[in-house]
């Protein structure tokens, strides 16, 4: 595996990790990229947290992101979206970040644990996912 590719997929971990985290729940759908996730009852979106095909760059490799930031009451939920262009993002790669195998709701990914932060990270449509929460549970719920 390219070693940039996997150098950048962990530093947009860190990165996203690092950032505000917000939950989110709801009954509802909400896409990121594309991608739908369940929205449970509750959550709220930040509209100005969110990103939308912001173009990053690390070690000579452009990709974008999507991103958006949810809330409720204490528990806070961000769900990330980056595409790497030519880059197709599958499971090796994924596997590379780290984490143990898991699966939530019929998604194969990993699950990490780090400085109170839970992150579940999946390949879907070429595409790096990343759900990331204080509260490990609440993410099952925006699994679609």
């Amino acid at each position: 595996m390219n070693k940039k590719i996997m150098a950048i997929l962990a530093l947009l971990i860190i990165v996203a990790s690092t950032t505000a985290i917000y939950a989110a729940t709801s009954n509802d759908t909400v896409k990121v990229d594309n991608i739908e996730f369940s929205l449970p009852d509750g959550f709220q979106d930040d509209p100005s947290e969110e990103k939308v095909n912001e173009p990053q760059s690390v070690g000579g490799i452009d990709y974008t992101i999507c991103q958006k930031l949810f809330s409720k009451d204490t528990t806070y939920v961000s769900i990330l979206v980056a595409q790497y262009g030519e880059y197709k993002v599958n499971d090796d790669i994924v596997k590379s970040i780290g984490g143990n195998k898991t699966t939530i709701k019929g998604v194969d990914g990993y699950l990490d644990y780090s400085n109170g932060i839970y992150m579940f990270n999946f390949a879907k449509d070429d595409k790096l996912v990343t759900i990331t929460s204080s509260d490990k549970d609440v993410i099952q719920d925006f699994i679609k």
